[in-house]
């Protein structure tokens, strides 16, 4: 059995480029990617918690 092919990716226009670029160019201050970090961190131990019950 053969994967698919991977599609192109899509270009982005207009309004769709610019946010993407005012997205992508956005520096995260430290204190902001540490909440994001801990929040991450909560949500996989949540899913490995939840999990050992399935086993």
């Amino acid at each position: 059995m053969m994967a698919r092919p991977i599609r192109n990716t899509p270009f982005l226009y207009g309004k769709d480029a610019a946010d993407f670029i005012e997205a992508a160019n956005r520096e995260i201050n430290p204190e902001e990617r540490r909440r994001n970090r801990l929040e991450v961190e909560k949500a996989y131990n949540r899913f490995w918690e939840l999990n050992e019950y399935v086993k």
